[in-house]
Formats: C-alpha cells, sequence, structure tokens
C-alpha cells in the first residue's frame, strides 16, 4: 500500500513558493508518547482574550509572525480576514509532514502558538502535529478572541502614532 503525501508536499518547489524559505528536513521525531490525545485537552479550557493579549505582546520568537496559525478554509478566511503581523495560514497538511517547521519559531520551549479554527477536528489534528514537531504550548483559540485582540492592538498602534506625531 502506498504511503500517503499531502498534496503541497509532493515537491520541494512547491514548499520554496509557498514559504520562500529553502525547505529542509529537520528530521524532528515524535518524542513524545503522550501527544496522541493531549490535543483534546486544549480544546476544554478556553483562552481568553486578555491572555492572547499578553501572549501575543510579550513573546519574543525568532519568527514573531507565527505566534497564532489560521487553519481556517480559504472560503472562511476571506469571509473573515485577519490582518495582523502575529497571524500566519497555513494548511493542515503543511503542518501535518512538517513543511511548515521552517518558518515556525525555532525555540520551541518559549514559543507559545495559539491554533484559530472553526472545526473542532481540524483543530485537534493541528494541535497534535504541532506537539509532535516539538512544540508543548499549543491552545486552540476562537476568531473572536482573536479579532477583538487584533481591534485592542490597532487602537494602541494608532495611538501611539498619534502621540509621536504630536511631540
Amino acid at each position: 500500500m502506498a504511503q500517503w503525501i499531502p498534496k503541497t508536499a509532493w515537491t520541494v518547489s512547491n514548499l520554496n513558493k509557498r514559504y520562500g524559505v529553502q525547505y529542509v528536513t529537520k528530521g524532528y521525531a515524535s518524542l513524545d508518547p503522550k501527544c496522541n490525545l493531549d490535543a483534546y485537552t486544549s480544546l476544554q479550557h478556553t483562552v481568553t482574550s486578555s491572555y492572547l493579549k499578553k501572549a501575543l505582546l510579550s513573546i519574543s520568537c525568532t519568527s514573531p509572525g507565527a505566534l497564532v496559525i489560521d487553519v481556517r478554509s480559504e472560503p472562511e478566511r476571506r469571509l473573515r480576514p485577519l490582518m495582523f503581523s502575529a497571524i500566519v495560514a497555513l494548511h493542515p497538511h503543511d503542518i501535518l509532514s512538517g513543511a511548515a517547521c521552517p518558518i515556525l519559531p525555532s525555540n520551541k520551549e518559549k514559543a507559545e502558538i495559539f491554533v484559530m479554527a472553526s472545526e473542532a477536528q481540524r483543530a485537534v489534528n493541528t494541535c497534535t502535529a504541532l506537539r509532535r514537531w516539538g512544540f508543548s504550548s499549543v491552545s486552540v483559540v476562537s476568531v473572536d478572541a482573536v479579532s477583538a485582540v487584533i481591534a485592542v492592538a490597532q487602537k494602541s498602534e494608532g495611538t501611539a502614532t498619534t502621540s509621536s506625531t504630536e511631540n
């Protein structure tokens, strides 16, 4: 029986076109034996928008744009786009196959990743894949919580910009 290969990982050129980074296999193994059902526990607790705002504004990673991973379907992203520097839209297959590892934060112990998905199963699969690639702090957040944080952050940026131009 042939092994299933994600559609975006057929060739390295597709990965390079999508992410702009040379894709190199890092070979992370699934070392954590308890990562198989841990994704369901992150669906049980809710992440508040204040906690999400604090995490987005305080975490320093090598890749600051990879803190919130948007795994919603493309029509949903078009219907309700969320533009912020801390959000990156990825397909779940790219995370499952490891193709997205080069653009994720390299400091896995300190990285805190929030997965934004509209379907519970897509969120569970993405969280499980991220834990298998070595990320321990992975949580599922709702679109409403992320949009509230974006609104507050844009307001604070707007007031900071106006106060700096007045001085």
